[in-house]
């Protein structure tokens, strides 16, 4: 491999980090200690003295490829870190919607069956039997025909006004990112 030049971020297959390079782990260096780097970077990526700076801290994300409007219509900004690991996800994240509920503008015409799986709500109807021991039937098969919805508070929300916390990571590969320390200073155009 040419050398390469100090800033310069690679991406590498093995698990360790190569000579002249180190890890971006976001950790702090000394400016009289890497004065090329740090001409390169400077504080782009922190510090909490004049006197040190910051690697990138690329653990657990990637770069983002270009500065400016890409494709997607990002508009990124050097240096910037956005995104998340994880992300809180609540009612107010979903969209206004309705669901249906249909019911039968009829009579319960299957007395033979008590059992809802196929059928919609019915007007109730009694079985045969004794007072109070006589099954009522609520379901009946579908027909378009007496179809009718129903009041849409006949179903109410459930789980109210909770939050799930749900992973946000597209696919990856783990690799090993590091930042030149030590090669080629870029001169710029």
């Amino acid at each position: 491999m040419a050398e390469a030049f100090v800033g310069q971020i690679g991406m590498f297959g093995f698990s360790f980090v190569p000579q002249d390079w180190a890890y971006c782990s976001g950790s702090e260096l000394l400016v009289m200690q890497y004065q090329a780097l740090y001409a390169v970077i400077g504080t782009t990526f922190g510090s909490t003295s004049n006197q040190k700076f910051n690697l990138p801290d690329l653990r657990g994300g990637y770069g983002l490829s270009g500065i400016g409007t890409g494709d997607a219509g990002y508009a990124g900004v050097y240096s910037e870190k956005v995104g998340s690991l994880q992300t809180v996800v609540s009612a107010s994240n979903l969209p206004t919607h309705t669901h249906a509920v249909v019911a039968a503008n009829a009579v319960a015409n299957d007395p033979a069956t008590l059992l809802p799986a196929g059928k919609v709500l019915a007007e109730g109807y009694y079985g045969s039997g004794p007072a109070g021991q006589r099954p009522r039937n609520i379901y009946t098969a579908y027909n378009q025909n007496t179809a009718v919805p129903m009041a849409n508070t006949t179903i109410s929300p459930f789980g109210g006004a909770g939050t799930a916390v749900v992973g946000n990571q597209q696919p990856y590969v783990a690799l090993n990112l590091c930042i030149c320390i030590d090669g080629y200073f870029p001169v710029r155009p």
